[in-house]
């Protein structure tokens, strides 16, 4: 389970959400992390000007729909198709009852593959969502829906199946062929990564910006500029990215100021669990978002082995080293087998 997944980006996004104005919000989560302190001094660390009165209190304030084994491919296309008698284990059976008025914005977060992004126990294929999506269209359930998609090769998902008569505009962490990368490595010595640079970009962006005024396209160009790891995309209806923001990504502190009206937007957010590949890390600071922190940034698939090799490096004795060079190798061995 990526641990870095749940944590700010998760928290963050639902505090983003939670005051939309009649909005509804369903959120997915495996949740099986143990609050043990280290988490939640990792929580902290990622805590800047603008959120520092938030990030803990999520962790009381979230409501979690569908955790543990509900946290299924069929389970996350129900809850978009608004399908709750088809929901048949786990979960509030709270899905999305949009209509052809709505706004929808989906945030998903998981590992990655060729035309397919991970759940705990399970994979969502290209196919799968594509025809998911396009029932939505068929039965009106949305006037236009955004999805941000964090993974390993997650322009794969949409790449080709998206036309302008859908009106869906989607925002990958990266292109069909290359890996995502984990941020805020290096920060904290019980856990390797504390975000996803593309999540941590955007969430920061909504946070640091007036999204009243600020544009989806702007917001893409600024994500684009400081994700410098991966390529992010965009993929589909792209008259959708001359709206505002707080369209879909309501927040009362920033709309209280913003010239825009309020409007009725419904939101799922979704994460998950694990895979792996070999790489070096590289530093990127970006000094008016982090003052506090440079961002350190590690291949997402490469996380295990490096955070395995810096404890390595720093081990206070033989015996800690030796076991640390054991899972290493067997990384290694595991991957010259696949």
């Amino acid at each position: 389970m990526n641990y870095r997944q749940i944590k700010k980006e998760i928290f963050m996004l639902y505090w983003l959400l939670v005051h939309i104005i009649g909005g509804t919000i369903v959120t997915r989560l495996i949740d099986d992390v143990r609050w043990t302190l280290p988490i939640i001094e990792s929580i902290h660390i990622l805590e800047n000007s603008s959120t520092n009165r938030t990030v803990l209190m999520s962790i009381t304030v979230l409501k979690i729909d569908y955790t543990g084994y509900s946290v299924t491919p069929d389970n996350f296309l129900n809850v978009l198709q608004g399908k709750a008698e088809e929901i048949l284990f786990g979960g509030d059976k709270r899905v999305l009852n949009t209509t052809a008025d709505d706004r929808i914005f989906v945030y998903f977060t998981d590992h990655g593959g060729q035309g397919l992004i991970a759940f705990p126990e399970d994979i969502l294929s290209k196919h799968d969502l594509a025809k998911a999506l396009q029932n939505m269209h068929k039965e009106k359930r949305y006037k236009e829906l955004v999805f941000y998609l964090e993974a390993c090769e997650s322009g794969s998902m949409f790449d080709g199946i998206l036309n302008e008569e859908m009106n869906i505009y989607a925002m990958t962490a990266s292109n069909e062929h290359e890996s995502s990368w984990a941020t805020y490595c290096d920060e904290h010595e019980e856990m390797p990564c504390l975000g996803d640079l593309f999540s941590v970009n955007w969430m920061e962006d909504s946070e640091q910006h007036n999204i009243g005024l600020e544009t989806l396209l702007t917001q893409y160009i600024d994500v684009k500029n400081k994700t410098d790891k991966s390529h992010v995309m965009k993929y589909g209806n792209f008259n959708i990215t001359k709206e505002v923001v707080d369209e879909f990504e309501g927040d009362e502190y920033h709309t209280a100021t913003a010239s825009a009206p309020p409007t009725r937007s419904q939101s799922a957010t979704s994460p998950a669990p694990t895979m792996t590949h070999s790489s070096t890390a590289s530093t990127t600071t970006h000094s008016a978002v982090d003052k506090q922190h440079s961002k350190v940034s590690w291949p997402a698939r490469d996380v295990e082995l490096m955070h395995l090799e810096k404890l390595q490096k720093t081990a206070s004795n033989t015996m800690t080293s030796l076991a640390l060079q054991q899972r290493i190798a067997t990384i290694h061995e595991d991957r010259t087998q696949h």
